[in-house]
Order: C-alpha cells, then structure tokens, then sequence
C-alpha cells in the first residue's frame, strides 16, 4: 500500500473519529456505557444482543431463543447488527457483562460511507481534492445522520455505495464474487440492504445480458450470487420461522413521500427536526417518507440536470444509462407505493391486487427503497460538476455547495 493510500485512510479514520465522538459524546464511545442506548428501537437491539451474548451456541447460529419466541426467535430478525453479534460473541467469555458495539459499529459506518463515497469519485475524477470534498457529503448524509439515533443496523448506507463502486470501476476481476460476497454480507445486517442490492445487481445483470446474450454467464452469474445468500441466511437462521412470519401490514403506509427530497423537516420519536437553516418552515415527513437532499446537494442536483438535457443527445451516445435509469424508476415506484403523499398528505391512491400487495408487504417500510436513488442523486451530480466545469471551478463550486449543506 502506497504512502498516499495510508494517508487517506488515515484521514477518514480521524474524521470519523471526531464525529462519533461529536454525535455520541466523549463518555458514550466507551463499550460499557450503554445508557444513550435506553431509547427507541435501540433498546431492543441492546436487549437482543444481550441475550444473545449470555447465551450458548445453537444452530443456526443466529438463534435466540431466551430472547422471546414471541419477539423474535433470532438475531437475523432484530436491529442487533447480526454479523457483530456473531463475531463479539466468539468472545463472549472475555467480555465485561455490559459490553456492547454499538459505539463501533457507528465509527465503522461513518468510516466506510465517507471512504467509500471518496474511492468512487476519484475513480472518476482522479482529482483527490475534489474527492474527498465530494466524499464529505456523504458522511453528512441527512438520511444516515437521521437514522444514528433509532435504527442502528440500519446505517449501513456504505453497503449500497459498495454495490455502484463494482459496477463504476471497469477493471474488478471476477465481479461476481464480490457481488456474492457483498449480498451475503448485507443480510447479516439487515434485510432491506439485500433487497436493495439485489435490486441493483440484477438490474445491472439483465443490462449485462442485454448486450450479451450469454445464457451460460448469466445463469452462472445468477446461481452464485443466489447460492451464496441463501447459504448465508440458512446459516443465520432466516429460514428458522414460516415465510408468511415475514410478511407485515405496511406497504402503502410507511411511503416515499413526493416532497421528502426537499422537504427538511421530519419527525422521529423525539419530536420534529428540521434539517435547513435556509429553506422556509415545509410541513413534516415521516420517517420513512424522508429523503431530504440538503442545500448544497439540491443546488448540484439543479446544475446536474440542466448539463444532462443541454448535452442530451451527446449523453446517450457515449454512456450507457439504462441501468441507472432503471434504479431510479423502479426503486422510486417501489418506494412510493400506490399511495402518494405529498408533505405527508394523500393525494392519489389505487388498489393493488391482493397477491402483488402480499408479496410487497415484505418491503412494508417501502420508502427505505429509494435510498440507493438517493445517492445516485448525490453520485451523479458531484461527477457531472466535475466532468462540465474546469478542474479548478468544479472544486470551487464543490466547496460552495458544502458550505450550503
């Protein structure tokens, strides 16, 4: 590794360093403190993990059953960070009894979702001061900063950057492999990762064979991606309750909301946020329906759009967008649902036939969906700036829209 790799990852350790420390205070970074984790959804992961700690092995491994059979009968099924919860418990025995890692497992996202975001845009821009100011919108994401507080497994926003890195970088060996390997990571940590990335690689999959037509890779490609999953969720246990155990009422309900990338206020359990000191007073979102952009983001979204209908003809020509244009209408769609709410009022609804609504009832939280929208939103407007304004303006204007943000 050169001296320059050393000193960038260096960097993105400190700075995640500095804001864990910032978002949980100097007292909650250490491994036996676990009040700040007395409050919402957080507390039954804790509870979970416990649990799972104090008790003896069991297949398959992610079986809880001192938990509660009536709560859950594994850790695959709790906010517990299943694959945390399997390593630490390797050392169960040495642990001090209130030992968690949660403090960790915010380090280590904030680490790989600014680390991530900066190997991307370098990739494609080559240009280090412009990456690593691109990458810092990514660190300050409103929607993972949003979810630090009540769904810690679910601030793994870097497994969704890892997916478009294996499809953006042309000269990955085996590229199969490390989708395989990534899906399978993403359930054992939470499920809606996977059905995002399964998404996003069977997207890029069909385009692949669109071009193609090689029956023999894509089954190949297929089986190994969907062998190693479901080796991977037998073995954690996701196949310990009936399928119909994982449908639940929602869909429809827990939306996309239209106005949610512009709309800076949101609701959590701990009451109304508002996420701008720019943008005037909007009615709320709820939680899931919340997808604000930030004001720097929505000026570089702005920017982005006007290049792409100016140079229309010249884009088609020399890229290949099907794939992307595909993420971003299906996982729209998907996420909005058949019930569009605009500032978290209904105002457009149709009826879904029953086998379709149950079969979506298992992405019930269904505006989670539009999260790998949302960071082509921000991955496609830094590199179109980039790519259309000189080097030395592009990282200045960079620069003016974090200040924004």
């Amino acid at each position: 590794m050169s001296k320059k790799s050393i000193l960038i990852l260096l960097f993105y350790s400190t700075l995640s360093l500095i804001l864990t420390t910032y978002i949980l205070g100097v007292d909650n970074l250490s491994f036996v403190n676990g009040k700040w984790l007395a409050a919402h959804d957080v507390t039954s992961d804790i509870l979970s993990w416990k649990f799972f700690k104090d008790d003896i092995w069991r297949f398959p491994l992610g079986s809880n059953p001192t938990y509660g059979m009536e709560i859950g009968s594994g850790i695959a099924f709790s906010g517990s960070i299943p694959i945390m919860a399997i390593i630490f418990k390797l050392f169960s025995g040495a642990l001090p009894y209130d030992f968690h890692y949660f403090s960790l497992w915010i380090f280590i996202c904030l680490f790989l979702q600014s680390y991530i975001a900066f190997l991307i845009i370098y990739n494609k821009t080559e240009n280090l001061t412009f990456s690593i100011v691109g990458s810092l919108f990514f660190i300050l994401s409103p929607i993972l900063i949003n979810r630090l507080s009540i769904h810690l497994s679910l601030s793994a926003h870097w497994l969704i950057l890892i997916g478009f890195y294996l499809e953006t970088k042309k000269d990955i060996l085996h590229k199969n492999f490390y989708w395989a390997a990534l899906i399978s990571l993403s359930s054992l940590i939470h499920f809606y990762f996977t059905l995002m990335l399964l998404g996003i690689f069977f997207i890029f999959l069909f385009n692949d064979f669109k071009e193609k037509l090689n029956f023999k890779k894509l089954f190949i490609e297929l089986f190994t991606v969907l062998g190693f999953l479901t080796f991977t969720m037998f073995i954690i246990g996701y196949f310990h309750v009936p399928f119909t155990d994982a449908l639940g009422y929602g869909y429809g309900r827990y939306t996309l909301d239209v106005a949610g990338i512009f709309s800076q206020n949101t609701t959590l359990p701990s009451g109304k946020i508002s996420w701008s000191l720019f943008l005037p007073e909007t009615p709320r979102v709820p939680l899931e329906g919340f997808a604000y952009l930030g004001m720097g983001m929505i000026m570089l979204l702005i920017f982005a759009i006007l290049i792409f209908f100016f140079n229309l003809q010249t884009f088609i020509k020399k890229n290949n967008f099907l794939p992307f244009f595909l993420i971003i209408l299906i996982f729209t769609t998907v996420a909005i649902t058949n019930k569009i709410h605009l500032f978290n009022n209904l105002i457009s609804s149709f009826e879904l036939p029953t086998v379709l609504y149950g079969m979506l009832s298992v992405v019930r939280a269904s505006g989670r969906l539009f999260w790998p929208v949302y960071y082509l939103i921000f991955l496609i407007s830094i590199i179109f700036l980039y790519k259309n304004f000189s080097k030395k303006n592009s990282v200045y204007i960079l620069i003016l829209a974090f200040c924004l943000q």
